[in-house]
């Protein structure tokens, strides 16, 4: 989760069999009530969407796909392009700060 300068106020990591949709069912939306979260087309879920609209006030702005029931109006796929990028260069940045690989280990392996 990035501001919209693109400063990253919260993350978290999992699996790479975790399916994006999946992080976004258990992601803490801490939140103002008010806000909008841009998301990528990964994260089409009219259920979360819906849910965290009603529970809190919160627009869940997902790219949508060509065949998406919910399109989205032109302005608005326009302003979701613009704010990935923000994003995606945000996300680019961390990922530098990582490791290339971790190397698992079993606690036998150690001793």
């Amino acid at each position: 989760m990035v501001t919209e300068t693109g400063e990253p106020v919260e993350f978290f990591l999992s699996p790479g069999s975790f399916a994006d949709v999946k992080g976004l069912k258990v992601f803490p939306f801490a939140l103002p009530e008010g806000s909008v979260v841009y998301a990528d087309k990964a994260y089409n879920d009219y259920e979360v969407e819906d849910l965290l609209l009603a529970a809190e006030n919160i627009k869940l702005s997902a790219m949508r796909k060509l065949n998406s029931q919910r399109p989205m109006e032109g302005y608005v796929q326009f302003l979701q392009h613009y704010k990935r990028k923000v994003i995606e260069t945000t996300g680019s940045l961390l990922s530098q700060l990582l490791p290339k690989s971790i190397r698992g280990r079993n606690f036998k392996s150690i001793y």
